[in-house]
């Protein structure tokens, strides 16, 4: 929610209606609630463990979320896989999204390659990419390089 709390902010103060949907594992571990809810924009919360909101994965309150209302856009910060998720719901609601990619950066110029992904730095060509360069990442979702730069499985 980092990357996200001053973009509701933003949109609230030109009069966008926004929706958040917010996830963590536990209550103690979600970000920025009450200054999303203080903006006036909805907030609909979540977390694996049931301590707070809906009990399960964000993608799945999303889904939900996006199944009850119609949205123009979409926008994104999370694990990969839960980027990869929201990717596939936007695709079949036909909602542009924009996700901001979260990979280990050492060095932030694009020289290390620690955030290496297809060939793209996420230091250095994002950390935000548009729904057509996700959907052309291949690794996206399914490997990163560890700290010693190795190529894992996520």
């Amino acid at each position: 929610m980092a990357p996200l709390a001053p973009f509701v902010e933003h949109a609230a103060k030109r009069k966008a209606k926004v929706t958040a949907v917010m996830g963590a594992r536990t209550a103690r571990e979600l970000l920025f609630v009450s200054r999303v809810k203080k903006t006036g924009a909805k907030a609909e919360v979540c977390t694996d463990d049931g301590t707070a909101g809906h009990e399960g994965l964000a993608t799945e309150l999303a889904e939900r979320v996006m199944g009850a209302s119609s949205f123009d856009s979409v926008y994104a910060c999370g694990p990969e896989r839960m980027i990869v998720g929201v990717l596939r719901l936007t695709q079949r609601a036909r909602v542009p999204m924009q996700a901001s990619l979260e990979r280990i950066m050492k060095c932030g110029i694009g020289v290390c390659d620690s955030c290496a992904l297809d060939g793209r730095h996420v230091c250095r060509d994002g950390p935000v990419f548009g729904e057509r360069e996700l959907r052309a990442f291949d690794d996206l979702g399914k490997t990163r390089l560890d700290l010693c730069g190795r190529k894992t499985p996520i």
